[in-house]
């Protein structure tokens, strides 16, 4: 089975040249129209397929 992108890799898309810091969270959620609907959490990779939405959110916590 094909390794797919990973989290962080989403993540530098939807932010570039950042890297995750402890006091930042990033909600990772896509949408599917072949599959299922999810979200992820740092260290998951997901199949990225024509079609699919990703929304990528920074949090930063205090």
């Amino acid at each position: 089975m094909p390794k797919g992108d990973s989290y962080l890799q989403i993540v530098q898309l939807a932010f570039p040249g950042e890297q995750p810091a402890p006091n930042s969270v990033y909600t990772v959620t896509y949408s599917n129209p072949h599959g299922k609907d999810g979200s992820m959490v740092e260290g998951q990779d997901v199949e990225i397929k024509e079609g699919m939405i990703c929304n990528v959110t920074k949090t930063n916590q205090s």
